[in-house]
């Protein structure tokens, strides 16, 4: 979802009033699967808040290892496009984008975080995030200080971990509100929501038609991770989920490839394929196409990164083990 993501405001551009007016079956199905899968990115870090990262040596020198990796991909693919020289090993960067470096950052607040959870129950947890989350939903609208940047940002992601802590001691309610209790309630409620946030959209700019540069600032604001139904869609999601409960090693394997693919799948070139499919084809064709190359791309990561894992479990790890017992 998050490599659809990428595909799709961030690299064509978000729509205009002349746009959806030109061309509304298409705008609006963009739309659509913008909204659909915005929420992804921060449901991954609630996913990782409900489970609890534990930092530990060994996982630290297999992310080190998994960054290094990497760098040592782009360095390869920067070769083979660009050319080799000796200023591959500086700019061939593994922590370019706000994503990783955000999440590196995260990780090493993490135990802090989690002392800070654990130390409380579930009703006092909530009464800080009914504090916590409105200041962060304003700073990051605001964007006076650097480190706030409409959700793009180390605290927002300190945030959402910290509310996927309080969903592993919650009940899935809401006060007298209940929440449904099946995969398909949730997912009808995720599509409404969905639908509303389209409805907004919509609305924003028919009314600022007249004021563009409003207009987009409005419609970012309502986009951005940290935006009330931005996060109000990222729970959904993570709740359907916690709901499917699927159980297969296929899932299992990707699922430990899920970080490359949303921190790596930008350097290969991904952008400029994009805005190639879209202005060549166009309309519904070119959605297609892009879902088809989103999937390819996801795919080839996620083939390259079982080279990875591989040497992690067969020659890195055990080396790390070994040292390890050395020390001790």
């Amino acid at each position: 979802m998050i490599v659809f993501l990428h595909a799709n405001f961030w690299t064509l551009g978000r729509p205009t009033w002349e746009m959806l007016c030109a061309h509304p079956v298409t705008i609006l199905a963009r739309v659509f699967f913008q909204f659909i899968c915005a929420p992804a990115t921060y449901a991954f870090i609630l996913l990782s808040g409900y489970f609890g990262i534990r930092v530990k040596p060994k996982s630290v020198a297999n992310l080190l290892f998994m960054l290094l990796f990497w760098k040592g991909a782009l360095i390869v693919r920067q070769g083979v496009v660009d050319g080799w020289s000796l200023s591959l090993m500086r700019h061939a960067n593994p922590f370019i984008g706000w994503f990783i470096p955000a999440y590196i950052t995260l990780l090493c607040f993490v135990p802090a975080l989690n002392a800070f959870a654990d130390s409380l129950d579930r009703p006092a947890l909530s009464k800080y995030l009914l504090v916590l989350v409105p200041i962060v939903m304003a700073l990051d609208s605001l964007r006076l200080i650097d480190c706030f940047n409409g959700g793009y940002s180390a605290p927002a992601l300190m945030m959402a971990y910290l509310i996927g802590r309080y969903l592993g001691k919650s009940p899935q309610t809401t006060g007298r509100f209940k929440l449904p209790d099946t995969a398909s309630g949730i997912a009808w409620l995720y599509l409404g929501l969905v639908l509303v946030w389209i409805g907004a959209f919509c609305l924003i700019l028919c009314v600022l038609r007249d004021h563009p540069t409003f207009a987009k600032a409005v419609t970012g604001s309502l986009g951005m991770y940290t935006s009330p139904v931005s996060l109000t869609g990222s729970v959904l999601l993570f709740m359907l989920f916690a709901k499917l409960k699927i159980q297969s090693r296929l899932v299992n394997r990707i699922a430990l490839s899920a970080f490359p693919i949303i921190g790596y799948h930008l350097f290969f070139g991904y952008q400029d394929a994009i805005r190639a499919l879209y202005a060549r084809y166009g309309g519904w064709t070119c959605l297609a196409a892009i879902a088809c190359y989103g999937m390819l791309v996801s795919f080839g990561i996620f083939i390259l990164d079982q080279v990875r894992i591989l040497t992690w479990r067969k020659v890195v790890g055990p080396f790390f083990k070994l040292c390890e017992a050395g020390r001790s």
